[in-house]
């Protein structure tokens, strides 16, 4: 047992007191270190298990319209693609920024030019006319989700927010009559303002995503930067004389880093982004469970991920694989789109968590405590960088438990830096 005068600089007492500190920030250290073996074995997966497609352009901002077909938004946000997956090419669609699909996929969603929303029918060409405009609900980013009064295709309750003015939404009541045209009616007099009753005021401008059954929104938290997910809860009037709405949000889940926008599964449990790797500075793709805080990696180190969305099938359950698009070129103007089954690349977090049990044990020896595995992530994951510089050059890295023997001190190093970062976000 190692007990020197280093044990001062590395603060047990302190460290000791964090052990039963909940694992959001270790598990999503843990979800982007992998140790050279996992790195080799995903890549072999992926390889047999992956599908890749030639996109034209930057592939972000997609969005499934149905199994077949998605929309995305190139370089700079200004034209949307419609894409067929199975036959590789484009479609015909109006090429305002950022086109939403509207399940099932039969119409969409794009902001206008001079203000405003407008909706147009799948499948009318890139010259189409809208089908409904809506000049007082504004801004860009904006997200869809079918509420669930929705009956059927042809009766749907729509929720489409905007991060412009910290947060806004409109309902739609959307009625496919008998002549296959389609009747909307406004459910607010105006965009109703959300998560006012935060402390900051409302949500980012840049980031809000809505949940696909229109009940949760996903937003950057202004104050830590931290992307966090809210249930929107009691609309109400709060000025009668203009008729305004707000409506507030209850915390549901955080995920404790600064993050791409999300995209939520379509049965509401799960969701995925892109969050910049500290060390290659590559985009890699995450999944988090919503309910658990689960945090599984579904790239490949290797790839520099841009954007990514769940598959839907025709009944607007999650398809088996999920898509993402990852940089071929160093700007960022082109892109494959990658269709994956996710469990084929998916880690399980215990294999991932070596590292970070590998330096709560280090931690644990310098301070006289044998650690269980849980002990040892708990106290892995509150290590700053000086603590880890502190036990790399005063434990006997050697006397780790032979599970570990296979670490390297660079990969504990690593995994200190992007623990440091989350801890200070």
């Amino acid at each position: 047992m190692i007990m020197s005068k280093s044990i001062n600089a590395i603060k047990c007492n302190c460290l000791r007191k964090t052990l039963t500190v909940a694992m959001s920030v270790g598990a999503l250290a843990v979800a982007m270190t992998q140790t050279a073996q996992a790195n080799v074995d995903c890549s072999e997966k992926a390889a047999s298990n992956a599908e890749a497609h030639l996109m034209p352009g930057a592939g972000y901002w997609m969005q499934s319209v149905d199994i077949n077909h998605i929309t995305y938004t190139s370089v700079g946000g200004i034209s949307s693609y419609l894409f067929n997956l199975e036959t590789e090419k484009l479609e015909p669609i109006t090429r305002g920024m950022d086109a939403f699909p509207i399940p099932p996929g039969d119409i969409y969603v794009h902001p206008t030019g001079g203000g405003g929303y407008s909706f147009y029918k799948m499948g009318d060409g890139e010259t189409a006319k809208p089908i409904f405009n809506d000049t007082d609900h504004f801004g860009v980013y904006q997200a869809v989700g079918l509420l669930p009064a929705t009956k059927g295709p042809k009766d749907r309750v729509v929720r489409v927010s905007a991060g412009w003015g910290a947060g806004i939404f409109q309902d739609y009541h959307i009625t496919t009559l008998e002549d296959g045209t389609y009747d909307f009616k406004r459910l607010h007099s105006h965009p109703v303002q959300v998560c006012r009753n935060l402390d900051t005021g409302g949500l980012d401008t840049q980031i809000p995503v809505l949940s696909r059954n229109g009940e949760l929104i996903a937003g950057r938290d202004t104050n830590d930067q931290m992307t966090k997910i809210y249930k929107i809860t009691n609309i109400h009037q709060v000025d009668a004389a203009t008729d305004t709405e707000v409506a507030d949000c209850e915390e549901v889940q955080t995920i404790p880093t600064e993050t791409s926008k999300i995209s939520f599964s379509f049965d509401n449990k799960k969701v995925m982004f892109v969050i910049a790797d500290p060390i290659t500075g590559k985009g890699r793709l995450l999944e988090m469970d919503i309910e658990t805080a689960k945090l599984t990696t579904l790239s490949m180190p290797s790839e520099d991920v841009m954007y990514m969305t769940y598959r839907a099938d025709s009944s607007l359950r999650n398809d088996d694989r999920l898509l993402y698009s990852r940089r071929t070129d160093a700007v960022g103007v082109e892109s494959e789109l990658i269709l994956i089954k996710p469990n084929s690349v998916a880690k399980d977090d215990d294999e991932l968590a070596r590292p970070l049990e590998a330096l709560g044990h280090l931690w644990g020896r310098a301070c006289g405590m044998d650690l269980d595995t849980d002990a040892a992530r708990a106290a892995g994951s509150r290590v700053n960088q000086n603590q880890c510089d502190e036990l790399l050059n005063a434990a006997n890295f050697a006397s780790l438990p032979a599970e570990y023997s296979d670490l390297q001190k660079d990969q504990i190093q690593t995994l200190c830096k992007l623990s440091e970062r989350a801890q200070k976000n």
